[in-house]
């Protein structure tokens, strides 16, 4: 497994690269080059890529928001946000500069479709070079720590792992995440050694924030984990300095971000503004039941203040900010006057975000016995291994991504980044058995 020919040439990048490539190619080609099914949200970043592309910089087109008008759904969730024609999602102008998303995978999807044209070609392209970045990444944390034996396996695995294969061919963000997410943890876990590593791991950080926006939240986790492993080693003062190099260069990814916003819509927003729509409307009992979510008698009876679920009376010419400040207020009011609604929710969150197998039939048994088993061996791995820095790392990643979500969202989609810590738990669990416990020099 330390993958060395008799030359002495290390076989391992040709290797982990193909093991990427092929399985990608081979799906892509199963698909016929389509997109794959169902659709999710990948038309809204195809057409702010061709807009991007087409010079309009990111913004809706009067076009898509008349069709979005007419194609809403007649539930309460398709109505909280259909708003009117020139509106989309009921709060951004159509035309118009717009922060409702963040830029990072669309502007990404605009140079790929400058490249190949816009064809799912560019999807592929660019979803599978992000996939490259992170088997390698993930190789380097791994083997960083505990050798090439189980750096090498924990990379293959990452690379032929079915649901990371499955997402490339789609136009969303979720590539982008998982691999970015694997770069952060290799850089951040050398942050204890040379300080350009804590200022690499926060740009890495910074950049998956320009991808999805939930990176700023875990940001106080990781400096957290650097200011704690520094210190330990190093004293007060250089842990300090590697902590503020770290959130130093996060925020200085996002100053171009700022800065177009301020110029574009009058303040330096940082987090999209479709997130107050998202946190307003999710919170809604109609909308959670028509996710699936019912809830309880005990509860839906405590529910107060159900006037902050109507879209707020606005004038006309109200922009995308107000809008946006509006609903988060309403949001924020109607959390804090129903706790035990949001103290019931946050263990059905996580529920979500931990389900092994949120679909039936064949689906839900391979999510079943893929996740399952990686959550049984990956964390058995993990506590075998839990003096170690770099487990600590990945465990508090996986936890700090799971109280995120459980606080808004859930689902398998966003558990899937950190599902990188259970497969090099897997491959720690995994490398012991086959291997033993020793170390062999990186």
């Amino acid at each position: 497994m330390a993958l060395v020919d008799r030359r002495g040439l290390r076989l391992w990048p040709p290797l982990l690269a193909l093991a990427v490539i092929l399985p990608r190619m081979a799906f892509f080609g199963f698909l016929g080059g389509a997109l794959p099914m169902p659709p999710r949200d990948q038309e809204l970043y195809i057409r702010l890529a061709g807009r991007i592309a087409g010079g309009e910089g990111l913004s809706f087109s009067p076009d898509e928001a008349a069709a979005k008008y007419g194609r809403v759904p007649d539930n309460v969730v398709g109505q909280s946000w259909s708003g009117t024609e020139d509106l989309v999602f009921g709060m951004v102008p159509a035309g118009e500069p717009t922060a409702a998303v963040e830029p990072g995978y669309p502007v990404l999807l605009a140079l790929a479709f400058a490249l190949l044209g816009p064809a799912s070609g560019g999807v592929f392209l660019l979803n599978t070079l992000f996939f490259l970045a992170g088997a390698f990444a993930v190789r380097l944390l791994a083997a960083r720590r505990w050798g090439e034996r189980p750096g090498n396996l924990a990379a293959f695995l990452w690379a032929l792992y079915p649901p990371f294969v499955y997402y490339t061919a789609y136009a969303m963000t979720e590539a982008v995440h998982i691999s970015l997410l694997a770069v952060v943890l290799a850089l951040t876990d050398r942050a204890e050694g040379r300080p350009w590593w804590s200022a690499g791991a926060g740009a890495a950080l910074g950049a998956l924030c320009l991808v999805r926006a939930t990176a700023l939240l875990i940001l106080p986790f990781l400096c957290g984990w650097i200011l704690w492993r520094v210190w330990r080693g190093r004293g007060l003062r250089p842990a300090l300095g590697r902590t503020l190099l770290m959130a130093g260069a996060f925020m200085a990814m996002m100053v171009p971000w700022m800065a177009r916003n301020a110029s574009a819509l009058g303040k330096p927003v940082l987090m999209p503004t479709k997130g107050a729509l998202n946190v307003w409307m999710r919170s809604n009992p109609e909308a959670l039941e028509v996710e699936g979510i019912g809830l309880p008698g005990w509860v839906a009876e405590s529910v107060s203040r159900r006037e902050l679920l109507r879209y707020p009376d606005l004038p006309p010419r109200a922009g995308e900010l107000a809008r946006s400040d509006a609903l988060g207020d309403r949001a924020m009011e109607f959390a804090l006057a129903n706790p035990l609604l949001m103290a019931w929710l946050v263990p059905v969150r996580l529920g979500a975000f931990m389900d092994p197998s949120p679909a039936g039939g064949a689906a839900g048994m391979a999510q079943l016995l893929l996740f399952g088993g990686l959550m049984l061996l990956g964390s058995a791995g993990l506590y075998l291994h839990r003096r170690t820095g770099t487990a600590q790392l990945m465990a508090l990643c996986f936890v700090a991504y799971a109280l995120v979500h459980s606080l808004a969202h859930g689902g398998v989609r966003y558990r899937l980044p950190v599902e990188t810590v259970m497969i090099v738990g897997t491959a720690l669990l995994a490398s012991r058995l086959l291997w033993g416990n020793g170390r062999e020099a990186s």
